[in-house]
């Protein structure tokens, strides 16, 4: 018995080992995807409190951004986050309906 599944996890490519590995690397992609998803949502809960919480005290908030690379670099920073929530949101959906 222990000699089958050797012969099976040494098998050329193609193999069943070769699958599992694929599986392994596609759902570690997945998870690590869906931890940096969490961790941004965690992330922009904080500082939407903290926005509240200033606009409690002073009644408003007003943004500045003078540099205009500075200004570009976050625009384009916001943009990407938002691209990789949507992409993170499609793949777990895909992954709920099992959609190829």
């Amino acid at each position: 018995m222990v000699k089958e599944e050797v012969a099976m996890k040494t098998l050329p490519s193609g193999n069943r080992m070769t699958s599992d590995i694929q599986l392994l690397r596609s759902n570690l992609k997945i998870d690590i995807s869906i931890l940096a998803s969490q961790m941004l949502l965690i992330a922009l809960s904080v500082a939407w409190g903290i926005h509240t919480v200033l606009i409690a005290k002073y009644g408003a908030i007003y943004f500045v951004e003078p540099n205009h690379m500075i200004l570009w670099g976050e625009i384009i920073a916001t943009a990407l986050i938002a691209l990789f929530g949507i992409t993170v949101l499609t793949r777990q959906v895909c992954r709920l309906w099992k959609c190829e």
